[in-house]
């Protein structure tokens, strides 16, 4: 959710900003203020508005992994049992490795994993 209220956050200071400068465009155009005033005042805002696009264009990009990892990558834990039937050895390899954080072994033809020692105290 924190990521969600900033890019709220930012598009607001985004669309702040693009409403000074239009604002600072109507002054010039309505000869308020001088050509001089103008130009150091849409530096300042250019800068500010290039500043405040990047950082809401990186936290979209953010968002936008987070959500296609969530729409792609979540949907395998609904059917794990068949996604790691269909698997070739290594991705089952690799399934069995994230579920299991020992190593797995063949005992009597059947598969145990290593059990640690228990310690006496």
């Amino acid at each position: 959710m924190e990521s969600k209220d900033e890019i709220k956050k930012t598009k607001k200071d985004l669309e702040r900003i693009e409403s000074c400068k239009s604002n600072l465009q109507d002054n010039y155009m309505d000869g308020t203020i001088t050509p001089q005033d103008y130009q150091v005042m849409k530096d300042r805002v250019d800068k500010d508005l290039a500043l405040i696009r990047n950082i809401f264009n990186h936290l979209q990009e953010q968002n936008s992994s987070f959500k296609s990892y969530i729409e792609n990558e979540a949907p395998m834990l609904e059917d794990l049992l068949e996604y790691y039937s269909k698997s070739d050895g290594a991705t089952k390899k690799k399934i069995l490795g994230y579920i299991f954080a020992e190593k797995l072994f063949l005992e009597k033809g059947k598969v145990a994993t290593l059990q640690t020692k228990k310690s006496h105290n």
